[in-house]
């Protein structure tokens, strides 16, 4: 129906880079900040990872709006590269890069598990979702639609009720 895609009826099938990885899961949340220009931001890192012997620098963790800001706001240390973006092969900055190479990693699955990032993003999409209605079902629906961006099957939603259900027995 649609074979040169002018409505946009399907997308690549690749995941998206990892700046853009990040950004959409504070878009989905809320908390993403639509700030354009200024400084590069840190947002929040293991502690001690960006410790280095050459100079007395610290990563601090941008606070406010500022924490939230979009991935190509990061401030890039080539010597210890932010690493939720090298676990999503995001370049080094050494070199320019015509094409990434993706590849698919249990760290990236633990990336979006355990980075702070990610973990203020599920919270805040949480919170949306509990602030959306008092009915179980209806919130499931709230956040897959955020999620998703398109209409709610009950198809969609069956999975995590089970799982919901699943988790109260």
């Amino acid at each position: 129906l649609d074979p040169r895609n002018a409505y946009i009826s399907r997308g690549a099938r690749f995941r998206l880079t990892a700046e853009v990885v990040r950004d959409q899961a504070l878009q989905v949340s809320g908390l993403l900040s639509t700030k354009t220009g200024g400084p590069a931001v840190m947002p929040p890192q293991p502690a001690g990872l960006w410790r280095s012997t050459y100079n007395g620098k610290n990563w601090i963790d941008a606070e406010g709006e500022d924490r939230f800001r979009r991935g190509i706001y990061t401030y890039l240390k080539r010597t210890t590269p932010y690493p939720s973006f090298t676990s999503f092969d995001a370049g080094s900055g050494e070199v320019c890069l015509v094409r990434r190479i993706r590849t698919n990693t249990p760290l990236q699955a633990l990336i979006t598990l355990n980075d702070p990032v990610y973990l203020e993003a599920a919270a805040a999409l949480a919170n949306r979702m509990i602030s959306s209605s008092t009915d179980i079902q209806e919130r499931i629906h709230a956040g897959l639609r955020l999620s998703l961006i398109r209409p709610i099957t009950d198809n969609d939603a069956q999975p995590l009720l089970k799982l919901l259900y699943d988790a109260i027995k």
